[in-house]
């Protein structure tokens, strides 16, 4: 079974008031050296044996020089300045056709003792596309209405009311790969153009965090700060 887990490195620090990529930010990890945010997601993966590709901007050449140093790994370059996260999943269809379970997973999505690469996907979601979730408050992000199998009947955008909510991990299996070649060329996001077409099909399934995993969206300060705070206590702990 062909696995390959994709991550999006080509999103801007403006809200983390950086001046690096968010996703080479420090995070804490023992009291002799440091990870960055984008090891902390990768190297599960790595250790459940997946295969890995970055999708890079193309202005981003020093930063991707470093993530070919920290791993074994391809990487693809956009085209152009900025063409969203579907436009580079289409640009590297040559590079995602042919395997079995493609995982997409933004690097900024930090989910301590995160399941995802150890589950299989490919048994319990046969050529289906799942959509990892949470149960979140009023929130700016895509969200799911439900059947009591976990497929998605409705995908909302900004609700008001308590909802599954779509985090930045996607899981394709078998012949839901199909809807990446079917980007569009112009500049779009991956899940806005996808997750309809995938749902009217009944294609499209929901599969929540366990009570072990812990998500931190790092796509601004305060979040990035939490999540430092939070790995500080577990080693405080740990070192008790």
């Amino acid at each position: 079974m062909s696995k390959l887990a994709i991550f999006p490195v080509g999103g801007e620090s403006q809200r983390m008031e950086a001046d690096i990529p968010k996703w080479m930010l420090p995070v804490p990890n023992s009291t002799l050296h440091k990870k960055t945010i984008v090891q902390l997601t990768v190297d599960p993966y790595i250790a459940a044996d997946w295969e890995i590709l970055f999708l890079a901007r193309h202005l981003d050449i020093p930063a991707a020089r470093i993530l070919m140093e920290m791993y074994d790994a391809n990487l693809m370059m956009d085209p152009v300045a900025k063409i969203g996260r579907g436009g580079a999943l289409k640009n590297a269809w040559s590079k995602i056709q042919g395997y079995d379970v493609v995982i997409i997973h933004n690097p900024d999505d930090v989910v301590l003792n995160n399941i995802t690469p150890t589950t299989p996907w490919e048994v319990m979601f046969k050529d289906q596309a799942v959509a990892r979730t949470v149960d979140s408050i009023p929130h700016p992000y895509t969200t799911f209405d439900m059947n009591r199998y976990g497929e998605v009947k409705r995908v909302m955008r900004k609700s008001r009311i308590w909802q599954p909510a779509h985090i930045g991990i996607t899981i394709l299996c078998g012949s839901a790969l199909q809807y990446i070649p079917q980007l569009p060329d112009t500049p779009c996001d991956f899940e806005a153009e996808a997750f309809p077409k995938m749902k009217r099909v009944g294609q499209l399934f929901a599969h929540p965090l366990q009570a072990s995993e812990d998500w931190y969206a790092c796509n601004d300060k305060k979040t990035y700060e939490l999540l430092c705070k939070t790995l500080e206590e577990e080693i405080e702990e740990d070192e008790e």
